[in-house]
């Protein structure tokens, strides 16, 4: 598997500043440009004024996207009650990538999620570990960030589906209910028989399926071990895999041995053919003895 640098292993201190190196061929702008503000970074090259109508993005590329994840996580108080960060933090990782954060003080496994564009629909991957709004405002959170991306994009409205890395895991599925009813919205079902039909795996655990969110491709591959159901989902754009419960910095539950190594030679025979910058994890790890708190990202084991 390909590695590279990771800025965000450990978030105990502020990452430094790093200058943008583009990949070969990267057909969306330079936020190198003069046509950038200074300081600007993870964004197109600023459009003309005198362009119209719904901007279209070319998710092309021959390496993984520009993007950086270069600032502090929150990390919770000693006593919740007296907790003032928000619910949700969130960080652009480039104009069509986002990470949102359960506040560790609303749940203590502070669960991560992903929210994905593309030009014809968004993708919401993992929903968090808590169901009412009033707690983890996710809905509120997420229909924020389309409303601005639409915004930007000059575009009424953008689809949206929801998917799970697994749908018995309560750390990651308790925040579906607060998308009930909403329209243009699709939500993955959370039993096996129905997840299989949903992502077309009809030779499940083996084979993969596919979500076109309008140039942008999400590859589903089945990846069960920690949970019985559990899925990895590959991001062409920014050379991602998320993978939930099943690989993150911290300590990992398995519900089956011989599953659990099928699925990490499965992701591994992916990445031969597949270039993975890094591994989006669905949770984290509390290290206790230093007080560092690790972000999402996993640098990619040796196998």
């Amino acid at each position: 598997m390909s590695q590279t640098g990771n800025p965000a292993t450990s978030q105990s201190r502020q990452s430094p500043a790093r200058s943008f190196v583009a990949p070969a061929y990267y057909p969306n702008g330079n936020p190198n440009a003069p046509l950038n503000p200074p300081g600007a970074r993870n964004t197109d090259s600023c459009l003309p004024p005198d362009k119209a109508g719904e901007v279209v993005h070319n998710y092309a590329c021959n390496g993984p996207a520009p993007g950086d994840i270069a600032f502090r996580w929150i990390h919770g108080s000693v006593c919740a009650a007296t907790n003032r960060d928000p619910r949700i933090q969130v960080l652009a990782y480039n104009e069509d990538t986002y990470i949102l954060r359960e506040n560790p003080c609303i749940h203590w496994e502070a669960p991560f999620t992903y929210l994905l564009f593309g030009n014809t629909g968004a993708l919401l991957i993992d929903t968090g570990a808590t169901l009412e709004a009033a707690y983890y405002p996710l809905r509120t959170t997420v229909d924020a960030i389309i409303r601005r991306w639409c915004s930007i994009r000059r575009k009424k409205s953008v689809p949206l589906t929801i998917v799970l890395t697994s749908g018995e895991d309560i750390a990651q599925n308790q925040g579906l209910g607060q998308f009930a009813g909403r329209p243009e919205t699709t939500l993955a079902p959370t039993q096996l028989a129905e997840i299989k039909t949903f992502h077309k795996l009809a030779e499940w655990p083996n084979g993969t399926g596919s979500i076109d969110l309008g140039g942008r491709v999400i590859d589903v591959i089945p990846t069960p071990g920690a949970h019985k159901d559990g899925i990895t989902f590959y991001d062409r754009y920014n050379c991602f895999l998320h993978t939930g419960d099943l690989l993150y910095p911290g300590r990992i539950q398995i519900g089956n041995d011989r599953d659990y190594v099928a699925a990490l030679s499965r992701l591994q025979q992916w990445s031969e053919s597949h270039p993975v910058k890094w591994i989006m994890g669905g949770s984290h790890r509390n290290d206790v003895r230093s007080g560092a708190r690790l972000s999402p990202v996993q640098e990619l084991p040796p196998f």
